[in-house]
């Protein structure tokens, strides 16, 4: 039977919030944060907007007790990034332009509908001053340069929609300005669904948990009619996808609850939702389409979409960059060289060989040291006594006159520096103090060794997803970040381990 009920009101909208679940999704600078007070403007008239050198009170200001801001630049990463829709001081209007504002829709529908069309994964606020903010939201710290990149991407498209954007409040700056945005989540300013309805806040976590799956995304805080249909979709998409035990979470998220138990054992028991196991894109647009109410099509590329550029070769009038290698043919400043072979190949003595030549400036197999400085080795394996040995030994009969020095953090610290998840992957408490210790020290050579031992979590080497995210969103921007060059161990896969008359497939021995 078909329900019938009547979206919830604003006033009920925020529900019962979970300040940790809060903090994390809206990670924000440390020991900095905005008061602002609307109640108490300058004499002048202008904003009360303060730094304050403390963490956010989360409870204070859900209470409305004292409202805040913060700096989503965390270490030189984001895990949110917003764009601020103001309105014009004088037509009082959020669009520059008055023939943008449709007919027979609210504002408040509007910029959900076209936040949505831009970006799924983009979530309308209302702000402070009445307008909104759209917040775009990562599952895993992102780096300042890719989350500027992505956002300002957002805020032009926003302004092509004439949306008048304030450009000064498009977060996070590429090199993390001390620059901040009022938050959410209090009095009032709540999260919104892309039809312009109003979302509890577990049903916001729920958008958010989900915001890769769009379908299911559009159906937190759903209404009648539609959600029948709506919910056998999601189930396909779920078993697709492995997580048919999510179903119960996307009931609880609809608007009201939804009682049909009847309906939900036959799609648990009887796998009704079998039919649509091969759902196309095509079919889970329209069925986003008949869940928010407008023409939704799925982007054909889940990233940030850009414009093709080509580069025109052998231009007389440009300059390329000259590499810099920090030791020929090996190394390259905030670049990752890895070092691959069997266990029990000397792997770890040959990383502390390179490390004793970079600090000492002394040629490593004949490759000269162009620049030197600074090594710390971070070994899983090797206690204190024995890096000491080895690099004992790789200095005999050498000295360091470069003012140099060598540490190690060895295995009894027991180093990781990335926590997987089963859906996603973030800094470790030790990232960030390994980073500190790299600019206290000026560390231009890292090893790490072996790369494997240095996460934590459900991580699979062999997951390929799992190990792009590790070197290219964690390892690789450290070095970058600090000018260092970054050398990693790594063994090679089980096959390079076969013999054949005792010798070893060469072409297998490189498959890292």
């Amino acid at each position: 039977m078909t329900e019938t009920q009547k979206p919830q009101t604003n006033a009920g909208a925020s529900g019962n919030i979970d300040i940790r679940v809060l903090a994390q999704i809206f990670k924000s600078q440390k020991n900095k944060r905005l008061i602002y007070k609307p109640d108490q403007p300058n004499s002048d008239g202008t904003k009360n907007i303060v730094w304050d050198d403390n963490d956010i009170d989360w409870k204070k200001h859900i209470s409305g007790e004292l409202l805040q801001g913060g700096n989503p630049a965390v270490d030189g990463a984001a895990v949110y990034a917003v764009a601020d829709v103001d309105r014009d001081k004088k037509t009082k209007s959020i669009f520059t332009d008055s023939k943008a504002r449709e007919k027979d829709i609210t504002e408040q529908e509007q910029i959900c509908r076209d936040a949505w069309n831009i970006d799924n994964r983009i979530v309308v606020f209302k702000s402070p001053s009445g307008a909104f903010h759209c917040f775009k939201f990562y599952h895993k710290s992102t780096p300042l340069r890719v989350a500027n990149k992505d956002i300002k991407r957002i805020e032009h498209k926003l302004k092509k929609k004439k949306y008048n954007v304030d450009p000064t409040h498009t977060l996070p700056t590429e090199n993390g300005a001390q620059l901040g945005i009022n938050l959410p989540w209090t009095r009032g300013r709540i999260a919104y669904a892309p039809t312009g309805l109003p979302l509890t806040f577990n049903q916001f976590v729920h958008r958010y948990r989900f915001q890769d799956y769009p379908l299911i995304a559009a159906a937190a805080g759903m209404y009648e009619p539609g959600r029948h249909t709506a919910l056998i979709k999601i189930a396909a998409v779920l078993e697709k996808n492995n997580k048919i035990e999510f179903l119960d979470d996307v009931i609880e998220n609809f608007g009201t609850e939804f009682t049909d138990d009847g309906y939900i054992k036959r799609i648990k028991d009887k796998k009704i939702h079998e039919k649509y196991k091969n759902i196309s894109a095509k079919g889970i647009s329209a069925a986003i389409t008949d869940i928010v109410g407008f023409d939704y099509e799925l982007p054909t590329d889940d990233g940030p979409s850009e414009s093709i550029k080509v580069y025109r070769m052998l231009d007389p009038q440009y300059q390329p960059k000259i590499r810099k290698f920090m030791m020929d043919g090996y190394l390259k400043e905030g670049c990752m060289t890895v070092i691959a072979g069997e266990p029990g190949v000397s792997k770890t003595q040959l990383l502390i060989q390179m490390g004793c030549c970079f600090v000492s400036g002394h040629e490593f197999f004949g490759k000269k040291v162009n620049v030197t400085g600074n090594v710390l080795i971070c070994t899983a394996e090797e206690n204190r006594d024995e890096v000491e040995l080895r690099i004992r030994g790789s200095l005999k009969n050498r000295s360091i006159n470069t003012g140099y020095h060598i540490d190690v953090i060895a295995v009894d610290t027991n180093l990781k520096l990335v926590k997987f998840k089963r859906d996603s992957d973030e800094k470790t408490k030790q990232f960030t103090e390994l980073e500190d210790l790299i600019k206290e020290n000026n560390y231009k050579f890292i090893g790490l060794d072996p790369l494997i031992s240095l996460q934590a979590g459900a991580f699979d080497e062999n997951n390929n997803p799992q190990m792009d995210s590790f070197c290219k969103n964690y390892l690789i921007p450290l070095a970058q970040k600090h000018a260092a060059c970054l050398v990693v161990n790594h063994h090679t896969n089980k096959i390079s381990m076969i013999t054949e008359g005792g010798i070893i497939d060469n072409n297998a021995l490189h498959a890292a």
